[in-house]
């Protein structure tokens, strides 16, 4: 159900190349197995002639790799472009995901959904901050693009493109809460720090 769920987003969205992650070379008989398994599903019929292992996929088509998990998480900080969709288990998921946020500012920018089978949970990928609450400081976007994810799921992606949109204008604007501007500070460019309901809003008017 996983693979197929990843296999299915990817030929949906357009995307390229989908990296099958683990530790099977070591870890054969449970990640090994996995990853294994993952190719199987690839060749369901479902998939025929749409999921390719090698060459340069057409269009319709997504390339499927494995891609072991040191390596991964090398390449992610080398070329994080050469990878669109990525399968792989819960532990090496939460090293990989970690990893991603960080290279994008941090937990306070990454969306995360949870999709089972009809039934779906979006939500912010960090916990509750209880040191800034009530502070009007808090980076409102995981929670922002999670809802741009919810509406994707429920097939409103005009909608959720919209959000996408406003959110990168915002930055582009260099305003956003105070962990954003101060991202751009250290690069030497002046940004606006805004409160979290302030940069809701700046985002709401560029929609």
């Amino acid at each position: 159900r996983h693979v197929r769920k990843a296999l299915r987003y990817a030929l949906e969205n357009n995307k390229k190349v989908v990296a099958v992650v683990g530790k099977g070379n070591i870890m054969k008989a449970t990640e090994g197995a996995f990853m294994n398994w993952a190719f199987e599903v690839a060749k369901e019929p479902e998939f025929e002639g749409k999921v390719i292992t090698e060459g340069e996929p057409k269009d319709g088509q997504v390339l499927m790799v494995k891609v072991i998990t040191d390596q991964m998480l090398m390449q992610l900080v080398l070329k994080p472009e050469a990878y669109d969709v990525i399968i792989t288990q819960n532990l090496n998921g939460d090293y990989i995901s970690d990893l991603a946020a960080a290279l994008v500012g941090g937990p306070g920018f990454v969306p995360s959904g949870n999709i089972g089978d009809g039934y779906a949970l979006f939500e912010s990928t960090h916990g509750t901050a209880y040191d800034i609450a009530g502070k009007g400081i808090a980076n409102p976007l995981s929670l922002t693009l999670s809802g741009a994810m919810m509406l994707e799921y429920l097939g409103w992606k005009e909608a959720a493109q919209h959000i996408y949109n406003a959110v990168k204008r915002a930055i582009e604007d260099r305003v956003g809460t105070p962990d954003i501007a101060n991202g751009f500070k250290k690069m030497g460019i002046e940004a606006k720090a805004l409160s979290t309901i302030d940069f809701a809003k700046a985002i709401a008017e560029r929609i």
